[in-house]
This record gives structure tokens, C-alpha cells and sequence, in this order.
């Protein structure tokens, strides 16, 4: 059995396939693009509309870092622009004279994996978990995909940080004084049938159906993945 998620565009991966994965295994670190103006007219001494001649590189080309872009030779000497990036040059401005660089950029931030299993199979924008078992149901009010750890909490049940500490809430209706005791230990978020009666800095949703929040407060699966697109939330139980 498997589930789907979603590869983040711009993403570079830490995972492959056939590993097993956890919520401490890193998942992902993103790249961003950005355009960098190189002013090769400036540099080389010489009138904007000339720079054809002395660049190394055109439109659509890659270049890498230490890489020549431009060079303008003379009987006594030589003078050349060396690209402080890797990069594609996307545009050559002849009227300013200069060139356009688009750079990834890499975020420092690596994000862990938001599921646990086994990676089966890895395409272009998705990736598939292998899972023991699952089940899917209805949610609403999901403004980001998550994922995590599910602690099912009982009405009389004592709240402490060993049990629901980085974990997704799932409860009937939440008090407001549980609600702000949840928040204070560390959840990651909500999942109720009832909308939180107190705004919140973190995820909630809800399970629009009532029969199916039954069948996973009978279920108690150990996980849950969350996905804002087709508003579906899976419980599952890993391999």
C-alpha cells in the first residue's frame, strides 16, 4: 500500500528510492532562482552596443563559476570577466551593455521528512511512501499540507509535554483552556470535528464527517498526512 506527496517546485532531495525514512530523516532543501546584472560594458572600457564581440557566452547558455564571460584583448594586454556564480544567461541588454545571470540560490534550511515509511518510488513532482495500511477522509479548512505524529486525546485524558509534544492533536471539540495548555507543550496542531473556539498560531483543521471521525478515533492510526489541495486527510500506519 502507498501514499503520494507532492515534491516542492525548486526542491532539491536528501531522500532516494528504497530508504526508510523517519521525522528526523532530512527530506529536502530548496533552491531558489535569482538574476544577478553583470555591467560587461562598464567592466570592459567599452560602448554598450559592442559587447557581442567580446562575450564568450550567449542566451540560453550555462555558465559556471570561475567561467570566462567576457574578454576584450588588446596588442598590450587582456581583460576578462569571470562569473562569481554558476548560472544560465538569460538576457543581453546591448542598450545598457549588460548580460543577465539567473542563479539558484540555496536556502540554508533543510526540512525534514513530514511522513515515515518506506520511499518506493521517486518521479519528476511526486513521490510514493510504501505504508501498511491507511484510511482517507474529508477535511476542511486545510490552508498548508502537513504531516506528523497523531495523539488521540481523550475528554478526561492529563495533558503533558511527553505525549503531545510535536504532535498533531486530534480531539472532538478542544476546551480553550486545553487548547492554550496544547499549545503551550509543543503540538504541531489540530485536528477536531468542531472548529477551535480560540485563534491559534497553529495548524488546525477539521474532519467534515462525522462517521469518519469515528472510524479513526477506532483506528488510531499512528500518523497523518494532510494535503490542502484536494482537502483529504490520510491516517496511516507505517511498515
Amino acid at each position: 500500500m502507498t501514499i503520494e506527496l507532492k515534491i516542492p517546485i525548486n526542491a532539491h532531495l536528501l531522500v532516494k528510492e528504497n530508504q526508510s525514512v523517519d521525522f528526523q530523516t532530512p527530506f529536502f532543501e530548496l533552491k531558489t532562482k535569482k538574476n544577478i546584472n553583470i555591467p560587461v560594458a562598464k567592466k570592459l572600457s567599452i560602448k554598450p552596443d559592442k559587447i557581442f564581440r567580446y562575450l564568450k557566452k550567449l542566451v540560453g547558455e550555462n555558465i559556471e563559476k570561475g567561467e570566462v564571460i567576457a574578454e576584450r584583448k588588446t596588442f598590450f594586454s587582456s581583460q576578462k570577466i569571470v562569473s562569481s556564480n554558476s548560472g544560465v544567461i538569460k538576457e543581453i541588454n546591448h542598450d545598457l551593455g549588460e548580460i543577465t545571470l539567473e542563479i539558484n540560490e540555496k536556502d540554508e534550511q533543510i526540512r525534514s521528512c513530514y511522513f515515515k515509511g518506506k520511499i518506493k518510488k521517486i518521479e519528476k513532482n511526486k513521490i510514493e511512501i510504501d505504508i501498511e495500511k491507511k484510511i482517507e477522509v474529508e477535511g476542511k479548512n486545510i490552508e498548508k499540507d502537513l504531516g506528523g505524529e497523531v495523539f488521540y486525546l481523550k475528554e478526561t485524558e492529563q495533558i503533558t509535554a511527553d505525549k503531545i509534544n510535536k504532535k498533531i492533536v486530534v480531539s472532538e471539540t478542544l476546551k480553550s483552556f486545553n487548547q492554550i495548555k496544547i499549545e503551550a507543550l509543543g503540538a504541531l496542531g489540530f485536528i477536531t470535528l468542531t472548529k477551535l473556539t480560540e485563534p491559534s498560531n497553529l495548524f488546525s483543521c477539521q474532519i467534515k464527517k462525522i462517521d469518519d471521525f469515528k472510524k479513526i478515533l477506532t483506528l488510531q492510526y499512528s500518523y497523518c498526512l494532510i494535503y490542502e489541495g484536494s482537502s483529504k486527510i490520510i491516517f496511516y500506519q507505517s511498515l
